[in-house]
């Protein structure tokens, strides 16, 4: 054996041997690498926890779509004060093509956002649905003779802001409900100081 092997040969035994004497400080138990995880688990889980009951009103939206913005708002209308669950379903059976291809999916991932957050849709209701209008794109419409028109293609999105519903706004909604009633009642009575005309049969 050369001496150079010699030398390589008695600087690996040295370093073999420094490596066993000085303690492992990176090694932990099973048991306390168990409980290290538990720990981290249930922090997590507070965490989450604590973020599904301050989840209370939230916003989804919907990409520009080519359609009307005059007939997307009709539709819209009548999600107003409604539960997700009611609103999916009546747009399901709504003959607009608005509803079938923007409200309809636009409100079941509403569901599925309130879901994975551990709450009920039927406690959430739709307090505005917002309607947007988009680019209006131009397109020539040829003519007979030479004459040129232009074609304005519309585009819009939807946005709607969810609340969760609680006792203050069943009761404000309430009071808005009994006003309205009340205001129509009252435009209906007869007014004492209106003159009454006589209807002249001619």
């Amino acid at each position: 054996m050369t001496k150079k092997k010699m030398e390589m040969v008695g600087a690996t035994e040295k370093l073999n041997q420094t490596v066993k004497q000085q303690p492992n400080k990176t090694t932990i138990s099973p048991s306390r690498h168990h409980s290290l995880m538990e720990l981290a688990r249930q922090e997590k889980q507070a965490q989450f926890d604590q973020k599904c009951a301050a989840f209370k009103r939230f916003t989804v939206r919907s990409p520009f779509v080519r359609y009307s913005p005059q007939k997307l708002r009709e539709v819209a209308r009548l999600l107003k004060e409604l539960p997700l669950t009611q609103a999916h379903l009546q747009m399901q059976y709504q003959l607009r093509k608005a509803a079938r291809l923007v409200i309809s999916p636009l409100l079941l991932n509403a569901m599925n956002m309130v879901k994975q957050l551990h709450g009920d849709p039927k406690e959430f209701v739709i307090a505005q649905a917002l309607v947007g209008r988009g680019r209006y794109r131009k397109r020539l419409d040829i003519k007979g003779r030479g004459r040129v028109g232009i074609i304005r293609r519309p585009s819009c999105f939807l946005r709607i802001v969810c609340e969760r519903q609680t006792d203050d706004r069943r009761e404000s909604k309430l009071k808005r409900v009994l006003l309205r009633s009340l205001n129509r009642s009252m435009r209906k009575q007869p007014r004492d100081d209106k003159p009454v005309y006589l209807q002249l049969r001619y």
